[in-house]
């Protein structure tokens, strides 16, 4: 996507909730419910078969033999990956600072032109003292049941 600093602030992302946030707050968005439909939106931009070919090239330069991308979302079961391949996936989304932050957030509320919704982060473990997390991402498809990848120190 490229944009930064004042280019991702002016940015704006029409959300399935009919209002307009920004975009830096769509991406945050996307942590905590993806039914939201900030990743469809943003293969909106460049066209869903050339963003999901970018998710498998990048998935490819990170190593990923065993994960494929069929759709921006996640939630469809012919997405797969496996243990070995997340393991190196939160890895590399470790170094990405607004990652971390958002996926290791209690709760969040994303301000719209119309209103505000609250989020609440859907891995109880965030609110424990005893975790240290540093990245956290849950999931869930009637396939796969709950689906939980992090990295974590525990105390």
């Amino acid at each position: 996507m490229g944009a930064t600093g004042a280019g991702v602030a002016a940015a704006v992302v029409v959300m399935a909730v009919a209002c307009l946030v920004p975009l830096l707050s769509a991406l945050q968005l996307g942590f905590y419910d993806w039914s939201m439909g900030t990743p469809w939106g943003e293969a909106r931009w460049v066209g869903l078969d050339a963003f999901i070919a970018a998710m498998n090239l990048k998935a490819r330069s990170l190593g990923l033999a065993e994960t494929r991308f069929v759709d921006p979302s996640g939630l469809s079961s012919e997405n797969v990956s496996s243990a070995r391949d997340l393991a190196q996936l939160v890895q590399a989304a470790y170094h990405y600072p607004e990652i971390r932050d958002f996926t290791t957030r209690v709760e969040t509320t994303v301000s719209g032109t119309r209103r505000s919704i609250s989020f609440s982060n859907s891995n109880r473990l965030v609110r424990s003292p005893s975790w240290e997390i540093g990245l956290s991402k849950t999931g869930f498809i009637s396939e796969a049941g709950r689906c939980l990848v992090m990295q974590a120190k525990v105390a």
